[in-house]
C-alpha cells in the first residue's frame, strides 16, 4: 500500500509518499520513503501525481491524507479525486496535533508533519473523512457565508437606527423598536427617509404605502402617527440631504442581504437534509443551527468520543502543567474552530428557552454551583455537543421528556454518561 500524507500550506505544500513499512524517513527516498515539495497550482498538482504514479501506477493501491488546514486543502482534494484517487482523506489539524504528542521527538517541521499525516492513515491510529466529505465541504462553505450575511444584516440595522436618530428620531418610538425592520417600515423609509420627507408626504400617502406593503396588517391609524410624530420632529435639518442618501442605500442594502439570507438558507436546508441527521430533533435547535454545527463538526467517524468535540470547539478547560501535577485552569482553551464555539454558543442561549433539561443544567450551575452566565452556557454547550455526537454516531431522533407529557412518544432521549460510554466503547472494538 502507498500512502501519502501532506502537509497543507497556503502557497505551498509538502507530501511524504510511503511504500508502507514502520521505520525512520529520510527526504533520500532509499528507506522507502520520499518527500516532496509542490506548490499550490496546476503545476504543484501534477508535480504531485506524477511522483504518486512513479511509486503505484495502480491508483487504486493508493491513500492520500491531508490535514484539513482552513480552506487551503480543499482545491487539493477536489484535485486529486477528479484524477482517480478513491482513498482521499481529510484529518482534523487538532487530530494531528494530538497524535504528534504521542511521538518520542517533538519536533515539528513539514517534512516530518507530511510523514505523520501519512502514518496515522497508515496504521490506523485515528479515524479519517471518508464519506459526505464534499457534502461537508459544501455545507461548511454555506453556513460560514451565512453567518458573515447575518453579520451584515445586523450591521446595516445598526446603521439605520443611527441614521434615524438624526433623521427621525421619533420614528422607533412611533413603531417599537423591534419592527423598524418589518417589511412595511423598510418599504416606507426607502421613500420617506427623513422626518421632512415624510411629513411632505403626508398621512394619505403614507397609509395607502403602508396598508399595500403589510397588506392591511398596519393599523391605519399609523400613517397619521408617523405625520404629526414627523410634524414635530428634532431632526438635524443640515444633515437632511446626507441622511436621505444614506437611508435609502442603506435600506436597499438591507433588503438584499435579506434575501441573499433566504435564498442561501434554502441551499442549506437542502443539503442538511441530504446528510439524513437528526440534530434539529433537538429542542431548542432549528435546522439552521443544526446544520451549522454539523456543517464544522463534518464526518463523525473521525471522532472517537465527545470529548474530542469538545476540543475541537476550544471550550475545554486550559490546562497547567509543573512537573508532574497537571491543574485545569478556569479559562477555556479557544482553541481549534471559532464557527464551531460560536454556534455552540448560541445554540446553548437558544436551548433554554425549549429544552428543559439544558434548562435545568443551566439553572444548577447558576443557582447551586454559584457559577456566572457564561460558564453555565458553557457547561450547556458541552452537553450539547455530546448530544451531538449521540446523534450523529446513532442516527437516532431526540425527543425530550416533559414530566407533565408523559404520553409523548419516545424515540431517543439524552444520552446518559452510561449511554455515552457503551458507545464509546463499541465504536472502539469496531474499529479494532
Amino acid at each position: 500500500m502507498i500512502v501519502v500524507g501532506i502537509d497543507i500550506a497556503k502557497y505551498e505544500h509538502v507530501a511524504a509518499l510511503l511504500d508502507w513499512k514502520p521505520g525512520p524517513c529520510s527526504p533520500s527516498g532509499k528507506d522507502g520513503c520520499k518527500i516532496v515539495k509542490f506548490r499550490n497550482d496546476l503545476n504543484g498538482f501534477l508535480k504531485l501525481m506524477t511522483n504518486i504514479r512513479g511509486f503505484s501506477p495502480d491508483l487504486s493501491n493508493v491513500m492520500v491524507g491531508m490535514e484539513a488546514t482552513g480552506h487551503y486543502w480543499m482545491a487539493l482534494y477536489a484535485y486529486l479525486k477528479k484524477q482517480g484517487l478513491a482513498n482521499v482523506f481529510s484529518i482534523n489539524p487538532m487530530v494531528v496535533k494530538a497524535f504528534r504528542g504521542s511521538e518520542i521527538r517533538k519536533t515539528k517541521t513539514d517534512p516530518l508533519d507530511a510523514r505523520l499525516i501519512a502514518k496515522t492513515i497508515a496504521v490506523g491510529d485515528l479515524k479519517v473523512t471518508r464519506d459526505k466529505v464534499e457534502n461537508y465541504m459544501l455545507l461548511q462553505k454555506l453556513c460560514r457565508f451565512r453567518l458573515n450575511l447575518v453579520r451584515e444584516q445586523s450591521k446595516f440595522k445598526v446603521e439605520i437606527l443611527t441614521v434615524l436618530d438624526t433623521a427621525f428620531p421619533e420614528y422607533a418610538a412611533v413603531w417599537s423598536k423591534e419592527r423598524v425592520f418589518l417589511k412595511s417600515s423598510l418599504m416606507l423609509l426607502s421613500k420617506y427617509s427623513t422626518a421632512k420627507e415624510m411629513a411632505e408626504a403626508g398621512s394619505k400617502r403614507i397609509d395607502t404605502l403602508l396598508q399595500k406593503a403589510s397588506r392591511g396588517m398596519v393599523a391605519s391609524e399609523m400613517g397619521k402617527e408617523l405625520k404629526e410624530a414627523a410634524n414635530t420632529s428634532i431632526y438635524v435639518e443640515a444633515l437632511e440631504e446626507g441622511n436621505s442618501l444614506e437611508m435609502k442605500f442603506t435600506v436597499e442594502k438591507l433588503k438584499l442581504v435579506e434575501q441573499q439570507i433566504a435564498n442561501i438558507e434554502q441551499k442549506i436546508e437542502e443539503l442538511y437534509d441530504s446528510l439524513d441527521l437528526t440534530l434539529h430533533t433537538v429542542n431548542g435547535i432549528g435546522k439552521m443551527m443544526a446544520a451549522s454545527l454539523a456543517s464544522e463538526i463534518g464526518e463523525i467517524s473521525q471522532y472517537s468520543n465527545p470529548k474530542t468535540l469538545v476540543a475541537l470547539a476550544g471550550i475545554d478547560p486550559t490546562i497547567s502543567q509543573s512537573g508532574t501535577v497537571e491543574k485545569k485552569g478556569m479559562k477555556i482553551s479557544k482553541r481549534g474552530s471559532k464557527y464551531l464555539r460560536e454556534y455552540v454558543y448560541l445554540a446553548a442561549f437558544a436551548s433554554l428557552c425549549q429544552n428543559a433539561a439544558l434548562r435545568m443544567k443551566y439553572n444548577d450551575y447558576v443557582s447551586n454551583k454559584h457559577k456566572h452566565h457564561n460558564q453555565a452556557l458553557i457547561a450547556v454547550g458541552r452537553k450539547i455537543l455530546n448530544i451531538c455526537f449521540y446523534l450523529m454516531k446513532t442516527g437516532e431522533n431526540y425527543v425530550m421528556v416533559f414530566p407533565q407529557f408523559t404520553d409523548q412518544p419516545q424515540k431517543a432521549q439524552e444520552p446518559t454518561e452510561e449511554e455515552l460510554d457503551s458507545l464509546i466503547s463499541s465504536t472502539e472494538r469496531n474499529d479494532e
